[in-house]
């Protein structure tokens, strides 16, 4: 029987997944308007990397801050609950006998702070701008099969 070469899809599929291993690391999917039926784009993360992960999604309401303001900063570990305090959205508050988080320091308030949503990663506000982040290196699925 003559050797034959591996189908070259096949092989870059078992690379891959020799390179993956387990489902314990997030993912982050994207698609542009050329690969959607209606010009849609698509932007997802999953965070499945915490055992005790903040997967919740909270609205932060639009607010006006005197001139000199300053915006306390918070250290986050990702655990839930990521934030406890007040005056961030109804979704922050302290429960079940939780204790507000405490500043680590601040930076200088905007005048105007658009309302916006944010999780673990991702913030988009009002207009639809968003920001987000991949912590780990990023395999292009479409571009190895």
């Amino acid at each position: 029987m003559a050797w034959r070469a591996p189908n070259r899809r096949l092989l870059r599929c078992v690379v891959f997944l020799a390179v993956v291993r387990s489902a314990r690391a997030c993912t982050t999917l994207a698609v542009g308007k050329a690969a959607s039926k209606d010009g849609s784009v698509f932007l997802s993360h999953s965070d499945d990397g915490e055992v005790n992960g903040d997967a919740r999604l909270c609205y932060v309401p639009a607010a006006d801050y005197l001139a000199g303001s300053s915006r306390p900063i918070y250290y986050d570990t990702e655990d839930y609950p990521r934030f406890v305090g007040v005056g961030r959205g109804s979704c922050y508050e302290p429960k079940n006998g939780q204790e507000p988080s405490k500043p680590i320091g601040s930076i200088p308030q905007v005048a105007h702070a658009y309302a916006y949503f944010e999780a673990t990663y991702g913030i988009m506000n009002e207009h639809g701008l968003g920001i987000g982040r991949h912590p780990l290196f990023v395999i292009p699925i479409g571009a190895m099969i």
